[in-house]
């Protein structure tokens, strides 16, 4: 299971590990897997309630923090407290290197960073 006391700050924002047994962390990846703008690009993921999102917390995103050391983590807006705990979840920031392929080659051979952003952040 992921450190729930680890972060990266900014003066604005709190990158931390997502966290299945929190519920705010299961709440944004619903809201962002399932928005409009997300489907759009990505299409659908199947992560359409908080049960999903947990599990897919559980899943995926902890076996690439196991495997690699590093892999997705949760983007939240400080508040006036500037406590991780009190922060706003709006977005999910990755960095992903590939798996073998059965030929032994590796899709991604350096991390490829990504990010996904709930539509009323987007463009700050």
């Amino acid at each position: 299971m992921p450190d729930p006391n680890f972060y990266i700050e900014s003066p604005r924002l709190f990158l931390s590990y997502l966290i299945a047994d929190n519920p705010k962390h299961c709440q944004l990846i619903t809201d962002l897997y399932s928005s409009p703008s997300f489907v759009a690009t990505e299409g659908r993921t199947g992560v359409d309630t908080p049960a999903d999102a947990y599990k897919f917390i559980n899943g995926r995103s902890n076996a690439l923090l196991a495997r690699l050391g590093y892999g997705m983590y949760l983007c939240s807006l400080k508040t006036e407290s500037n406590k991780l705990e009190d922060a706003i979840p709006v977005g999910a920031i990755t960095l992903i290197r590939g798996d073998e392929t059965k030929e032994g080659e590796v899709a991604y051979t350096v991390p490829d960073v990504g990010f996904a952003i709930v539509d009323r952040e987007m463009g700050k």
